[in-house]
């Protein structure tokens, strides 16, 4: 069990879900990744990242709808993570290489 307090915790397994997703298709998994961003999201609001990971999480749920509302709302701080979601939005094929989301430097 994770401590349900600790953003890192939380984004940290949430991503590791979506990655796992990524390489084997497991169709659980986003949605059991879901929960955890929303926890990291309440966590760290100012946050862009787990936002991010929101809008990715529902996407590969196909749930674009919501996909594109966490798009929206990284807009203004990631413009590179936003022309992402929309792209994938717009188009669907095969799981494409992400933005680089590896700065930890909101981890704790």
């Amino acid at each position: 069990l994770i401590d349900p307090e600790d953003y890192g915790a939380n984004w940290t397994l949430g991503e590791a879900y979506l990655q796992i997703y990524l390489r084997n298709q497991d169709s659980q998994l986003p949605e059991r990744a879901i929960p955890l961003f929303h926890k990291a999201v309440a966590l760290e609001p100012e946050n862009p990242q787990p936002l991010f990971s929101l809008g990715r999480a529902y996407l590969l749920s196909g749930n674009n709808e919501e996909a594109l509302k966490y798009a929206n709302l990284v807009k203004s701080a990631r413009p590179d993570w936003y022309e992402f979601l929309t792209g994938m939005i717009n188009r669907k094929p095969s799981p494409p290489q992400m933005p680089a989301t590896s700065d930890t430097s909101n981890l704790r």
